[in-house]
């Protein structure tokens, strides 16, 4: 949980950060499912992190 939110379906930005450190420490698995659906995870020989996966509309507000 974060920040009063509740617990999030799927965090891309942590899922890369999650894929490099486990690069890093050679416990890598680049394909993980979490609850908000499956993210493809690769790590580029130029050093990027490249994230593919499905996105969904979950809701919409308005700003008065």
């Amino acid at each position: 949980m974060g920040r009063g939110s509740g617990i999030t379906m799927a965090c891309g930005t942590g899922a890369c950060a999650s894929v490099k450190a486990a690069a890093l420490n050679d416990m890598l698995d680049a394909k993980r499912p979490m609850q908000g659906g499956d993210l493809t995870i690769e790590l580029a020989n130029n050093g990027h992190v490249l994230m593919q996966g499905t996105a969904s509309y979950i809701c919409h507000g308005e700003l008065a």
